[in-house]
């Protein structure tokens, strides 16, 4: 374990097991984290854990979802785009760490090759997973925090045995799942497989930059082959699919969040806000101020017919 900084209580704290070195990232996050209702599409460069405690959402990555509740954590892959969204007026609650592995010539050499080999085989062929069964590691996550708190004599070498533990643990979770049966990376990209990978493109590239030509290479198809799917599947051009989901995502943001207009516009690739108002009220009619203030009263007048209702 080394690097520790007090004044930002932050750790970096490496393991072992076996030859697999682990670097793992503690924060404040570690400890005590509520998301806010809607997170963007993003990514990290190292893998990522989240134990959920309280609250209820949904997680998106890939072209999947999966019910967010207490009692359940989920790994995510270093570079797998994914989103959180909260579904109640309650907070998610959820404790996170990051951490990259390698393998580490200098470390001990008395574990069975083939268990190092299983470890390594999960971890690199993992781009998610998720489970609701975090009883299975939560004690040792709290002990962990209990330990980084209270800072008792050989606390450092302790948690560092513990996240051996919580590594195993999870793997062994992972392995047990449908026996392997988790989502791994293909080792080519088929062509059942191109339509996920389009509806992937044009959801985490609705910024103003994104081109065909990105696409076509993600896919290892010409030009024209994209515009036969293209056509085949949605009846529109890139440009035009582009701009349906530019559309969509705006409207999200403008109905769940109070993100600014500016900022919006920001994110969706338009450096003059005057040009991004002209482009929604192009596609919507109306202004995104107008849209917004529009979509909220209309929110407020269902939940309010909700209530009248209840009480008939």
């Amino acid at each position: 374990m080394n690097n520790r900084n007090d004044s930002i209580s932050e750790w970096n704290i490496t393991t072992h097991i076996g030859s697999l070195s682990f670097n793992i990232l503690i924060d404040s996050a570690f400890f005590n984290y509520s998301s806010q209702q809607y997170s963007e599409w993003h990514r990290h460069a190292t893998f990522e854990f989240h134990f959920i405690t309280e609250g209820s959402g949904i997680l998106y990555v890939d072209n999947m979802q999966y019910d967010i509740v207490p009692d359940s954590f989920y790994l995510i892959g270093a570079g797998v785009y994914h989103m959180q969204k909260r579904l109640v007026s309650i907070p998610l609650h959820r404790y996170s760490c990051k951490f990259e592995f390698e393998m580490c010539n200098s470390a001990s050499n008395d574990y069975p090759e083939e268990e190092i080999k299983n470890f390594v085989y999960i971890l690199s062929n993992t781009r998610y997973f998720y489970s609701k069964n975090l009883k299975c590691i939560k004690h040792i996550i709290y002990e962990i925090q209990s330990e980084l708190k209270q800072k008792a004599v050989g606390y450092y070498t302790k948690v560092q045995h513990l996240l051996s533990l919580l590594f195993i643990g999870i793997m062994r979770e992972i392995a047990m799942e449908a026996k392997h049966e988790f989502i791994m990376q293909p080792p080519e990209i088929h062509w059942e497989n191109r339509i996920g990978i389009i509806e992937n493109f044009f959801e985490l590239n609705y910024n103003y930059k994104a081109t065909s030509q990105e696409l076509c290479e993600l896919l290892h198809i010409s030009g024209s082959q994209l515009n036969r799917i293209l056509k085949e599947k949605y009846n529109m051009t890139f440009k035009q699919k582009h701009m349906e989901t530019q559309i969509e995502y705006v409207k999200e943001m403008l109905i769940n969040t109070n993100i600014p207009i500016r900022e919006i516009a920001e994110k969706t690739g338009y450096t003059s806000e005057g040009n991004f108002t002209a482009f929604i009220k192009h596609a919507l009619g109306v202004s995104p101020k107008a849209f917004r203030k529009q979509s909220k009263l209309t929110l407020n007048n269902s939940q309010a017919n909700s209530i009248d209702n209840n009480y008939t």
